[in-house]
């Protein structure tokens, strides 16, 4: 079922890669030299959002194939290797509201964790690179022209998610060397032990300049 529908979402992806400019992800590659093929698998959706597992796998697939480096495949057997991601919270807040007690701007957050494996060993990660998570703002007062549906907001969001996805895969990981120690807290943990303790940002506003302005009510 997992490689059915990753392979619908590789030529989706595909598609909509040949038909639209993807975000464009420049950064370092710290990926092992072997690693040239990667394959997605469905994420695994522990959150209370349905829906968020399919978007994500495709918009993940489509930041993997607009940044170029990896050659996505839709089989793991195909692979070098395997990105698995795990939602693991999802939350929507209304912001403020207008006098008349209508919510004019709302705040949605996921919050995901990233672990790499080698197609011949899927129980045991041998990177798990950590938790990461994406906010999105937007204007909710279905009376104002600068509104967003829901919809479009969630998928705004899960592609800031996607592209997180990409950039932490590509640079996250680091090697460990041989005979050196590393920096407590800095080693690759299993899956199992991945830092949890932190909530997911609501109010993103103080590090995103013009958003103020803009859901400024009129």
């Amino acid at each position: 079922m997992n490689s059915r529908f990753c392979a619908i979402a590789l030529g989706l992806a595909a598609a909509s890669f040949l038909s639209s400019c993807a975000s464009r992800i420049p950064m370092t590659r710290n990926l092992p030299e072997w690693v040239h093929k990667v394959y997605v698998p469905i994420f695994e959706n522990k959150s209370t959002e349905p829906g968020l597992e399919e978007i994500g796998t495709r918009m993940a697939i489509e930041e993997f194939l607009a940044d170029g480096r990896l050659e996505v495949v839709s089989q793991p057997k195909d692979a070098d290797l395997v990105v698995k991601v795990k939602l693991q919270d999802y939350n929507s807040t209304v912001n403020n509201f207008e006098r008349d007690r209508f919510s004019y701007n709302s705040i949605i957050a996921v919050r995901a964790s990233v672990a790499l494996y080698e197609p011949g060993n899927l129980k045991t990660p041998f990177s798990s690179l950590g938790s990461l998570q994406a906010s999105h703002p937007y204007v909710s007062d279905f009376r104002n022209l600068n509104m967003s549906l829901d919809v479009d907001a969630r998928d705004a969001l899960m592609r800031s998610l996607a592209g997180s996805i990409v950039r932490m895969t590509l640079s996250g990981y680091r090697e460990p060397q041989p005979g050196k120690k590393a920096p407590a807290g800095s080693e690759n943990k299993p899956e199992e032990e991945l830092d949890t303790r932190y909530p997911i940002a609501l109010s993103p506003f103080d590090t995103q300049p013009g958003y103020n302005q803009a859901l400024q009510p009129r």
